[in-house]
């Protein structure tokens, strides 16, 4: 479907992406992604992926200047346009940490449980906070 989802483990972003959400990364042309738009990227000659604000381009650069919504300052390096990931579509928050302790044995018995609990049971899951992420950047796409 051309997503790829990530898990949030900084505050950098907060309170727009809370650290335990799972975003879920589409990407687009470096044309498509303009001031507000909140990109994951790559740090060069790195592994560590990053999920920030994009403030504005840099032209000299050929990438964008970006920062996290809680941080002070913005980032002391551009992002290359060839390092960017992709742009937030969707922020589930928690979602992230049932992810992350998905990976362990433990945890896959009990997410399989759950699951199965749940299914059967026929109850839903209140779905109400996971999309208050989704209400605000569509908010703010109609504003930009």
């Amino acid at each position: 479907f051309g997503y790829k989802e990530y898990v949030v483990v900084s505050g950098s972003m907060e309170p727009a992406v809370s650290v335990g959400s799972c975003i879920l990364v589409r990407k687009v042309k470096e044309t498509e992604s303009s001031n507000g738009d909140i990109i994951t990227y790559c740090l060069p000659h790195s592994e560590t992926v990053i999920t920030h604000r994009v403030i504005r381009r840099n032209t000299l650069s050929d990438g964008f200047v970006t920062k996290g919504d809680a941080n002070d300052k913005e980032d002391a390096v551009s992002v290359p346009y060839s390092q960017v990931l992709g742009r937030v579509q969707l922020c589930i928050p928690l979602l992230g940490y049932f992810l992350a302790l998905q990976n362990t044995p433990g945890m896959k018995v009990c997410g399989t449980v759950l699951a199965l609990t749940v299914g059967f049971s026929g109850q839903r899951i209140p779905a109400g906070r996971y999309y208050e992420c989704f209400k605000a950047w569509k908010k703010r796409r109609k504003s930009n």
